[in-house]
């Protein structure tokens, strides 16, 4: 009996090394560990916005051009429609102001998606800036880099951004940011846990018509700037995109 505890003894100290050589291990070698994964949503929502007392038949003519537009796009499984005005009841998901109907888009799987040759998310690089908070200083070529998101919003805006014209992410749309610009700004790669001043970089997708006569904007086209702002959930962000619709998009559709 005495023998049969040593040998189990023998093997639970085996054991127990084991398992401290693998924390080690692990302690020494850099894993990343990512809490939100950076992949495509299932579904997403589109919110029908009108102004005016309109009837139900008036809203639901408008909000069923809007599905239209929807239908039939690669990639999209279902449409889900309500129509109707929905009290905004405040909060980082509740609908926009002028709100007439709702519709909820879903995609294929991620694997049908592939097939079909989709792209992913157009985040393409995180980095942290040193001279942060100089950014609207930067040299940066239309042609090459577009600001979009916050930044943006804080040159369309200026002093009426709300809370303050410093952004809290820089999001640049291009390519790849120049080398001098990394150089100048101290721009280097973020780490997974990095969450201030950052610089994101996203792939531009737009075509050539978004851009016509506006070669030399230092900014994306307006209707993505409105989208990156209500992308972030951020009332500060949603609030800005409120305002740059209100004052430079709403004039651009025609009135029923």
């Amino acid at each position: 009996m005495l023998k049969t505890f040593r040998e189990n003894f023998k093997h639970l100290k085996w054991v127990l090394w084991l398992v401290i050589a693998v924390f080690v291990v692990f302690g020494k070698t850099p894993h990343r560990t990512e809490f939100f994964l950076a992949q495509d949503p299932e579904w997403v929502s589109v919110y029908v916005k009108a102004r005016g007392n309109m009837s139900p038949d008036a809203q639901d003519v408008l909000v069923s051009q809007v599905e239209r537009r929807l239908m039939g796009i690669k990639g999209v499984e279902s449409l889900y429609v309500r129509t109707g005005s929905a009290s905004s009841g405040g909060g980082p998901n509740a609908p926009p102001n002028d709100t007439i109907g709702r519709i909820q888009v879903e995609f294929f799987h991620y694997e049908d998606r592939k097939a079909l040759g989709l792209r992913g998310k157009t985040l393409s690089d995180r980095y942290l800036a040193r001279h942060f908070d100089d950014w609207r200083a930067w040299s940066l070529n239309p042609a090459h880099a577009r600001w979009g998101g916050e930044a943006a919003a804080a040159l369309l805006l200026g002093e009426l951004m709300p809370n303050g014209r410093t952004p809290g992410v820089l999001t640049l749309y291009g390519d790849k940011l120049p080398a001098r610009l990394l150089a100048e700004q101290g721009i280097e790669a973020a780490g997974p846990a990095a969450y201030e001043h950052l610089v994101e970089l996203r792939k531009p997708f737009w075509g050539a018509s978004l851009l016509a006569g506006d070669e030399a904007a230092a900014t994306v086209p307006l209707a993505l700037t409105y989208a990156d702002l209500l992308a972030t959930g951020n009332a500060r962000c949603i609030e800005a995109a409120e305002m740059i619709y209100n004052m430079r998009l709403a004039g651009r559709f025609p009135p029923h």
